[in-house]
């Protein structure tokens, strides 16, 4: 029916558009959508792990931590975060 069903934000979609712009787009608007990003509540800075979902409004709706978002996640670090830190 072409309607928004919803506008939840996953980890691994999130990451995947850092690394899509990275390599397609601006370097520099890669680099601080990545920091952005890790600003949020969707990366949990303690663990340096990657939670699975949030909602419209920045809040973790899942915090469950999949495989395969934390595998994009050191992707999109070696690629796009030039020495910054992840545990």
């Amino acid at each position: 029916n072409g309607k928004l069903e919803s506008s939840n934000r996953p980890a691994g979609i999130q990451l995947l558009g850092v690394l899509v712009e990275y390599l397609v787009g601006d370097k520099d608007l890669a680099k601080n959508m990545l920091i952005n990003l890790k600003h949020t509540e969707l990366y949990d800075q303690t663990n340096s792990q990657w939670n699975w979902e949030m909602d419209e409004n920045g809040k973790v709706i899942d915090s469950n931590r999949p495989a395969h978002a934390q595998l994009l996640g050191v992707l999109v670090e070696a690629m796009v975060g030039e020495g910054m830190e992840m545990k």
